[in-house]
């Protein structure tokens, strides 16, 4: 029965004959405002194999519509390290590990060790930092992803 004379471009608002307002869906603008707002995250961990070595990538990153010098992405790096172990393991030393963080830059590993199971990668290490032995601060149980 309400006829609708005008509507709001992007405010999702129309106005019916009497002047009242009346509320539409969302707007498309206001659906890119929130899908650019919410940002989903994950840490991921994968390990390729060789004969007696591994190398694996941990990364953590958020998801979501994100512009940079490239044009615009789906998925934003917080932190990186890459791993390679040496040995048949699947316990490895730290004489067996070389840690490098996401600029490439050796890290010096102290102590811990790193278990390899079949889909599951545990990190309990303690690293050099600025002159003292520091925890790694991502050590924990990652699956490993594909």
């Amino acid at each position: 029965m309400p006829v609708i004379t005008r509507a709001c471009c992007g405010t999702g608002t129309a106005f019916r004959a009497d002047g009242a307002r009346r509320r539409r869906g969302a707007s498309p603008t206001a659906a890119l405002l929130l899908s650019l707002s919410i940002a989903c995250g994950g840490t991921r961990a994968r390990v390729f194999r060789g004969a007696h070595e591994r190398e694996i990538r941990l990364e953590s990153y958020r998801r979501g519509i994100f512009l940079g010098s490239c044009g615009p992405a789906t998925r934003s790096v917080r932190w990186e390290y890459s791993f390679t172990l040496r040995g048949d393991g699947p316990v490895f030393a730290p004489s067996a590990i070389e840690m490098r963080d996401g600029q490439l830059a050796r890290v010096e590993v102290r102590a811990g060790t790193i278990i390899l199971a079949e889909r599951l990668l545990t990190i309990a290490l303690s690293m050099a930092r600025d002159g003292r032995t520091a925890p790694f601060p991502y050590n924990g149980t990652y699956r490993i992803g594909r």
